[in-house]
């Protein structure tokens, strides 16, 4: 019951109606297995299925999908609220939704279904509830802001805390909310919101009861006693009543945090990035997993060995050139590329230049097309790297940026990737000024707290493109 009222208090129905929403789902689910072998799937050519087969992969199809939502808790007003979170973890949902049925459905030899075949179950079943998702979503966007309750919103503090919630809450792309102001000594207030000035502490129990607020925030260090009887008062008149820590850090990361609750005392507990949840980042590794073995596997039947046998008719030494890089954490790995310069003594401590004489003429094909970094692919399958994430430097260029830039290290968060979002907004190559790397560092961080698995198929995408294109920096 605690709990429940504490839903309608907060007026976060959705999470209520998550089963309701599932349901339908998964009613499209099993209505889409209907016609798996009907003409609206002409090129499955499936194999004939008993009924209880039947069954058992409607079973799956629907627990993947249900599973998969609410691992993500896609219904979230977090989600809702923005159109990029709400697709950011509608693309998560699908990749966990694709592990779990293509997997369970390719296992069972008993239902005769080979992993192609369960693939394209996964491909069909997958856009037709990104069709009802997106328009659930549609649906919801347009209703929202006619029908949801308004709530009315009352802050205990005039501090930086207080006024970060102003802000916040006065979005109105986040926020249904309205501030009717601040509660606290006048003298405490700055003149920019002295009109949110609503009275003293012992104003507000009045206020609330007259105009019927929903929600107290309080945000003030101390008042021990005060709170706690404010708290008695927000019980019995079913007003909910949020305690917010004064974290006033200056910092260019968006604050994320979470609460712990260690026997009753509440820790908060800071949250950077996205990547800290361990369902993005099974997410992530997973994708890193299946992408990086296909690519291996088809490149080294085909372009490798030629790009092999390029590189050995045009100059002596390996085919492949290994290097130690930073990556995560600022531990070190080997990075693989194919070789594209002389064998030489500066490789190690010198970045290559523009019309640099150490780069073979095979060479110089194959760091403007970028090929060069594809052996890298096996770094993301061993876990050393990703596909996409913050480019790794030498030791010796990691070691002076870091002393050369106070928030540099927080590249190293999360693993070095392939391919990076500084990357295909034009910062890689060679460093000549410390802009360039202010700039890179800045792309880097983006990065970090923005992560979806739609960002990373974003950059993939660019890159792709920017391979063809061509890049002025890229020699």
């Amino acid at each position: 019951m605690n709990y429940l009222k504490k839903l309608i208090l907060r007026d976060d129905l959705m999470n209520i109606f998550f089963p309701v929403y599932s349901f339908f789902d998964s009613l499209i689910l099993i209505f889409l297995l209907g016609y798996i072998r009907g003409s609206f799937f002409p090129i499955l050519s499936l194999p004939i299925l008993s009924r209880q087969n039947k069954i058992l992969i409607a079973v799956i199809l629907v627990l993947g999908w249900i599973l998969s939502v609410f691992i993500v808790s896609m219904l979230q007003s977090k989600n809702l609220n923005k159109t990029k979170h709400y697709l950011g973890a509608l693309g998560t949902s699908g990749v966990i939704y694709g592990i779990i049925t293509v997997s369970l459905i390719s296992v069972n030899d008993f239902m005769g279904f080979s992993f192609v075949q369960a693939l394209l179950v996964f491909v069909y079943s997958f856009i037709i509830l990104l069709i009802s998702r997106m328009a659930f979503f549609m649906v919801y966007k347009i209703t929202d802001r006619g029908y949801r309750k308004r709530k009315k919103i009352v802050i205990i503090g005039s501090n930086a805390t207080a006024r970060r919630l102003i802000d916040h809450f006065s979005d109105k792309s986040v926020s249904t909310a309205q501030v009717e102001g601040l509660f606290d000594a006048r003298d405490n207030f700055e003149e920019e919101y002295i009109d949110f000035y609503l009275g003293e502490l012992n104003d507000v129990k009045s206020y609330c009861l007259e105009h019927k607020v929903d929600e107290i925030y309080y945000t003030l260090a101390n008042h021990k006693d005060y709170l706690n009887e404010l708290r008695s008062f927000a019980d019995e008149n079913y007003i909910f009543l949020g305690i917010v820590p004064d974290l006033d850090i200056e910092d260019d990361f968006k604050l994320r945090t979470h609460v712990i609750d260690h026997h009753g005392i509440p820790v908060v507990s800071y949250e950077r990035t996205p990547l800290s949840s361990h369902i993005n980042r099974f997410t992530k590794r997973s994708f890193d997993i299946v992408v990086s073995s296909i690519v291996l596997v088809l490149l080294s039947l085909t372009l490798f060995p030629v790009i092999a046998i390029m590189i050995k008719m045009d100059s002596k030494g390996p085919i492949f050139f290994k290097q130690l890089r930073t990556g995560k954490s600022c531990r070190t790995f080997w990075c693989y590329k194919f070789r594209t310069m002389t064998v030489n003594n500066e490789a190690h401590l010198k970045q290559a230049t523009r019309d640099d004489k150490r780069v073979t003429a095979v060479g110089r094909f194959l760091r403007k097309t970028s090929l060069d970094e594809l052996p890298q692919f096996f770094n993301a399958l061993r876990g050393d790297m990703s596909i996409v994430g913050p480019r790794p430097h030498m030791i010796v260029h990691t070691d002076q940026y870091t002393r050369e830039f106070a928030t540099f290290k927080i590249r190293h968060a999360i693993e070095a990737g392939i391919t990076g979002y500084a990357q295909v907004n034009g910062f890689r190559g060679e460093i000549k000024e410390p802009w360039q790397m202010e700039k890179r560092v800045l792309f880097d961080k983006y990065y970090l707290e923005n992560w979806s698995i739609l960002l990373d198929l974003q950059i993939i995408y660019k890159t792709i493109i920017n391979l063809f294109k061509g890049e002025n920096t890229a020699y």
